[in-house]
């Protein structure tokens, strides 16, 4: 697992994710549960999704509730559930995220798949400095805590939504980690 995980991982929660799967004939076999795993992982693990958040992880075994055949298609399309390791930001969360990039117009954070905005507005304690090489920003009357690219900080979720697949929110800059 990653770093970002583990210092954010009781924000996490395993919940079971009801879904419907169809299987090629081709994968009718012996291990045909090994292949649906298979194919469930590369659909749902490390994406957003509006109803569950960001899936982590999807754990073994799927429990199948059942199968039909489909009319069209003459495979078999499979009920399962799954347990999910997610997480579904939520306001007022306070995450510990590396700063990705830095714009005049605030810090662009990633949790997983999450996109996170820390904008100017959270950060007035802090004075843009743009060295031609890259942009950071500098406490004032503090000129040791820097922020660049790379610097680990809390952030607390103060808004968010779903859109395009994704959670884009909005954070206030709680606290400098790392610089």
């Amino acid at each position: 697992m990653s770093d970002i995980y583990e210092t954010n991982k009781e924000l996490f929660q395993l919940i079971k994710v009801r879904c419907k799967q169809e299987l090629a004939c081709k994968y009718l076999n012996g291990s045909f549960r090994k292949d649906l795993y298979n194919i469930l992982k590369e659909r749902l693990e490390n994406k957003c999704f509006k109803d569950y958040g960001y899936i982590h992880i999807i754990y073994e075994p799927i429990h199948i509730l059942n199968n039909v055949i489909g009319k069209i298609i003459p495979n078999p399309i499979f009920e399962v559930h799954v347990d999910t390791l997610v997480y579904k930001p939520r306001i007022g969360d306070v995450l510990q995220v590396p700063v990705h990039l830095i714009f005049h117009n605030g810090l662009f954070l990633n949790f997983f798949q999450i996109r996170i905005l820390v904008p100017t507005t959270y950060l007035s304690k802090f004075s843009v400095v743009n060295n031609f090489t890259q942009i950071s920003f500098v406490e004032n009357g503090n000129p040791k805590n820097i922020i660049t690219k790379g610097t680990v900080t809390n952030v607390k979720i103060t808004d968010m939504r779903f859109m395009n697949g994704t959670f884009s929110c909005i954070a206030e800059l709680i606290n400098i980690l790392s610089s």
